[in-house]
């Protein structure tokens, strides 16, 4: 959101810099957004082999066991709004390695899924290793029939992606009536973000140009035909290894005890945690 654009969820122009003109906040809904034109990021570049094997993740595939514990424990309560079986034509949107739509395939073995990814390296792991139906390509740019998804994925992406009213406005083209939208990102306005302010883990933009909040991100959606079911802010188990890699090493030079450190702990160690500034919000088509 730039000085002269308009804000995606009110439309409004008025809006003041925050963070040392990091972001932009609009002075009418408070949405938040970064200070970034995203006409001039090379998206291909910045997700690239590197975004998951030592810039943003440290090694995206070797967490795979505790990446999924977190869509299962996310499925649970999905399901209580749409049980597996009814989930008969599922789109991803962000599918990256496909662990998400292997997860899927444990409770509806018989339902299709799509994903839709522009990592090119992901989405080769997701098709040729894991033999899903992923596609490397701009979402917007596909050519799906209006009416084809019953349910439609978007774990930890909105934030990433460049036009996301327009990603959830064809959302709801795409979608079935009654059919349901799973979305994750981060709550700007929790009390960690609020006491953290720029330091706040999620704040890094280009890779993450927007920043909802619950009010914010139900707006948007209300006003693109859909009904806010719920939202909740659940735990997520991560890595140790990614943790301490996190806060210790990530766009940081760390000397060799760290590096030492870091070699010390066990792969497969996970941890629970709950911040609360992470939400799980599932609105459904109207």
């Amino acid at each position: 959101m730039t000085r002269n654009s308009s804000c995606i969820v009110c439309r409004n122009e008025a809006n003041r810099p925050i963070y040392e003109n990091l972001l932009r906040r609009c002075q009418v809904c408070g949405f938040v957004t970064a200070s970034v034109d995203a006409a001039k990021v090379d998206f291909d570049n910045i997700y690239g082999h590197q975004y998951f094997n030592g810039e943003e993740y440290l090694d995206y595939a070797l967490d795979k066991h505790v990446i999924q514990t977190n869509f299962r424990q996310r499925l649970q309560r999905a399901f209580r709004f749409k049980p597996p079986d009814k989930m008969m034509s599922v789109l991803e949107l962000g599918c990256a390695y496909g662990f998400f739509g292997e997860v899927l395939r444990e409770f509806a073995v018989r339902n299709s899924y799509v994903g839709y990814d522009i990592a090119s390296d992901a989405v080769a792991h997701a098709s040729a290793t894991l033999g899903l139906d992923a596609r490397c390509m701009d979402y917007l740019d596909s050519r799906e029939l209006p009416g084809q998804f019953t349910d439609c994925f978007m774990w930890d992406v909105i934030e990433h992606l460049a036009q996301p009213d327009k990603v959830i406005e064809r959302i709801y083209s795409d979608l079935q009536p009654g059919g349901h939208l799973f979305i994750t990102t981060g709550d700007i306005d929790g009390i960690l973000p609020r006491i953290q302010g720029r330091r706040w883990r999620m704040i890094h933009p280009p890779t993450h140009l927007h920043y909802f909040s619950r009010r914010t991100l139900s707006q948007m959606l209300k006003s693109n035909g859909f009904e806010v079911c719920d939202v909740t802010y659940p735990g997520t188990a991560r890595s140790i290894r990614l943790v301490f890699y996190s806060l210790f090493m990530l766009r940081k030079n760390p000397n060799k005890l760290v590096r030492a450190l870091h070699r010390m702990i066990p792969e497969n160690l996970s941890i629970s945690l709950n911040t609360r500034d992470i939400m799980f919000l599932i609105a459904k088509r109207k």
